[in-house]
C-alpha cells in the first residue's frame, strides 16, 4: 500500500500583518496571516530548509518553506513571497 499526500489550496497570496500572539508575555508583535478563519503566526511553522532541525525533508515537502502539523495526518504548508510580505497557504493530509 502506497501512502499518498494530498495538498489543497488556491495559490493566492495572503498578506502578512503584525499582531501580538496570546502566548507572548512581552507584547511583541509577530508576523501572521489569516487562513480559513484562523490566525497563524509564522513562528508556529517549522522551516522545511533548516539543516539542523529538518536535515532530510521528504520530497513532497521541499517546494514549501514551512509546515505546521495539526494532527499526525494533516497540517498547513506555506510558501513565502520573495518580498517576505505574503504567504501562500495549503492544507495537506
Amino acid at each position: 500500500m502506497e501512502d499518498k499526500i494530498k495538498i489543497t489550496g488556491n495559490g493566492h497570496w495572503i498578506e502578512l500583518f503584525y499582531a501580538v500572539p496570546e502566548w507572548n508575555d512581552e507584547n511583541e508583535e509577530e508576523a501572521c496571516f489569516i487562513y480559513k478563519g484562523r490566525t497563524y503566526f509564522l513562528s508556529e511553522f517549522m522551516s522545511v530548509h533548516n539543516k539542523v532541525h529538518n536535515p532530510n525533508p521528504p520530497e513532497w515537502l521541499k517546494p514549501f518553506d514551512g509546515y505546521m502539523s495539526d494532527s499526525y495526518f494533516s497540517g498547513i504548508l506555506i510558501k513565502l513571497s520573495p518580498c517576505g510580505e505574503a504567504v501562500k497557504a495549503y492544507l495537506y493530509y
